[in-house]
C-alpha cells in the first residue's frame, strides 16, 4: 500500500493543495472529465495511463512493443481514499 501512495502521488508526502497530487488522487478516486480535444490533454492521458503501477507482462525482441496489465487499480482506489482522508482539511466542503 505504501509503494502505491508513493507512485500514485510520485512523492512519500501528500500534500492536497498541491494541484498535481489533487488531481492524481481525485482522478483515482472519481470520474473526471477530460477533454481529449486537445494535444496538452493527449500527453496527459497517455503519461498517466502509461505511469500508474502497469506491470510489464513482455517486451518484443526488438523492444518496440511493450505488452501491459494494470491489475493494480482496486488498491489504487483504496490509497486514494485513505489519503483523502487521513487528515481533516483534505476535504472541505465548500457550499456556500
Amino acid at each position: 500500500m505504501l509503494l502505491a501512495e508513493q507512485k500514485l502521488i510520485h512523492s512519500t508526502t501528500f500534500k492536497a493543495k498541491t494541484e498535481e497530487q489533487a488531481l492524481a488522487v481525485l482522478s483515482q478516486r472519481f470520474a473526471l472529465y477530460i477533454a481529449f480535444g486537445s494535444p496538452e490533454a493527449a500527453e496527459f492521458m497517455d503519461l498517466a495511463i502509461s505511469s500508474y503501477m502497469r506491470i510489464c507482462l513482455s517486451v518484443t525482441s526488438d523492444g518496440s512493443w511493450h505488452y501491459t496489465s494494470y491489475p493494480s487499480e482496486p488498491i489504487l482506489s483504496c490509497v486514494a481514499a485513505s489519503l483523502l482522508y487521513r487528515k481533516a482539511g483534505n476535504i472541505v466542503d465548500c457550499r456556500p
